[in-house]
């Protein structure tokens, strides 16, 4: 009898195995495109973090630098 219940435990711990291995790959996917992928694609279109989107400064109009010794001492 003990044989049995020894050979019955040792199948029931590879056919929950092989379950275990399915569940935990069916949820990964399903928290793929339930939760990460539309953040993703949120953040992609709703977002510019590096601020990419933005125009450009209009040219600024600066004096010209004196570029004789004088002028480079006054620099500080």
């Amino acid at each position: 009898m003990n044989e049995i219940i020894q050979l019955a435990w040792a199948r029931f711990k590879i056919i929950v195995g092989i379950i275990g291995d399915v569940q935990g790959r069916v949820i990964a996917v399903l928290f793929y495109f339930i939760v990460a992928l539309p953040f993703g694609i949120g953040a992609r279109l709703f977002s510019d973090p590096l601020h990419l989107r933005q125009r450009p400064p209009a040219w600024i109009d600066r004096e010209p630098v004196d570029n004789r010794l004088e002028g480079a001492q006054r620099q500080g």
